[in-house]
């Protein structure tokens, strides 16, 4: 899946993005659904640190597949997937180059 073209992949980063205004991205999130793109959280979280991402997503009714790359660099993690991520929205830009060093995971523990 890449960059079709009436077709756009969205990558919504959760920690300090989705969660500082959930009313809002969840409006976003629908309304860019409904006009038939593509949105996916992505998040540098492990897959059981993301299980209430997830919790979260069916909360607010958002159909959307969550990504956990467990501290890579998300762009590689989803190229690694086979999904070309055509915009970004992200409080940390970076996350998307970059994997996180291990003297700073554990964030969210």
């Amino acid at each position: 899946m890449c960059c079709e073209e009436n077709n756009i992949f969205i990558g919504l980063d959760y920690d300090d993005t989705f969660t500082r205004d959930p009313v809002g991205w969840a409006e976003f999130v629908k309304m860019m659904l409904a006009r038939g793109h593509e949105v996916m959280i992505v998040t540098w979280r492990t897959p059981e640190e993301a299980v209430e991402v997830g919790h979260d997503m069916n909360y607010w009714k958002l159909p959307v597949p969550v990504y956990a790359t467990s501290r890579k660099a998300k762009m590689k993690y989803m190229f690694e997937q086979g999904i070309c991520i055509d915009v970004v929205i992200d409080d940390n830009p970076n996350s998307w180059t970059t994997s996180m060093q291990p003297q700073s995971a554990g964030l969210w523990n």
